[in-house]
């Protein structure tokens, strides 16, 4: 069992910790060197200054993963989008977490007045690259080992209702070779007259 809860400053060294595997071990970030406690906390003050949501699940006071939203740009016609993030302690992977974050996120988002939801995921490298159709198919199907990555995350999108609609061939460097990133979007707004996210 877990529960969901917003965020504290109280949990950034487990938030450190969860995202520090990531970091150290996987494609998923593209960060080279995990950041400091001190940083990760001035990021999540970044979210919270934001009035966006950033929420945890726990259990018995142990942090099993967390997600949140973020402005997908700073300039003003961006207003109705959020870009999400989530990242789960790896044990704890396809035991309902993501879902249930997903969704309390979109409820938030939603009723913030938010109508575009977008999420940046790195992925293996699929040359040549083709449409977004025929690059979708590919991740659902491929059930090969990828070296620090997988389809995962594209997957999970795809089951919570988010489209594939872009692709940057081999933009990131980690571990050596080169890693794909790719654009996912669920409209969740009327997109009716001005935004009231406005």
């Amino acid at each position: 069992m877990f529960t969901l809860r917003p965020a504290t400053s109280a949990d950034t060294p487990a938030l450190t910790a969860i995202y520090d595997y990531y970091v150290q071990n996987t494609a998923v970030s593209f960060e080279y060197e995990t950041p400091s406690v001190a940083e990760f906390s001035a990021r999540l003050e970044q979210v919270r200054a934001h009035q966006l949501p950033y929420l945890v699940a726990e259990n018995q006071g142990q942090l099993l993963g967390y997600a949140y939203a973020c402005p997908f740009s700073e300039r003003k016609a961006y207003l109705p989008s959020v870009e999400l993030t989530i990242y789960l302690a790896p044990q704890h992977k396809r035991q309902g977490l993501g879902r249930a974050l997903y969704q309390a996120l979109e409820q938030e988002l939603k009723a913030q007045g938010y109508e575009n939801l977008y999420a940046c995921i790195a992925t293996p490298v699929v040359t040549p690259i083709k449409d977004n159709e025929s690059l979708l198919h590919y991740a659902l199907a491929d059930t090969n080992e990828h070296d620090y990555i997988s389809w995962d995350s594209v997957r999970f999108h795809h089951h919570m209702g988010f489209r594939l609609v872009g692709v940057f061939s081999q933009c990131g460097f980690k571990f050596g070779r080169y890693f794909d990133m790719v654009f996912m979007e669920k409209l969740i707004g009327a997109h009716n007259a001005i935004p009231s996210s406005y």
